[in-house]
């Protein structure tokens, strides 16, 4: 709920390749490889454990879905 009133989109939280699903870790949303904790959410990054995810934009992989909606 945190990153979503920052302003990150479902997309880059959950987001997938439409196709392969999450066989494509290059090709997915930053919470749905990762099993970490989450320290801190700005609208700039998401800070997850000892590292720290940026936002980009615009979103770099066209045509990802999110996760529920995946054939794998």
């Amino acid at each position: 709920m945190q990153a979503h009133a920052a302003g990150w989109d479902t997309l880059r939280l959950f987001g997938v390749h439409p196709e392969l699903g999450t066989i494509r870790g290059d090709y997915s949303g930053i919470l749905v490889t990762l099993s970490v904790e989450i320290h801190e959410v700005t609208p700039e990054w998401i800070k997850l454990g000892r590292w720290t995810a940026y936002r980009h934009e615009p979103v770099k992989m066209p045509g990802m879905v999110p996760t529920w909606e995946t054939k794998r």
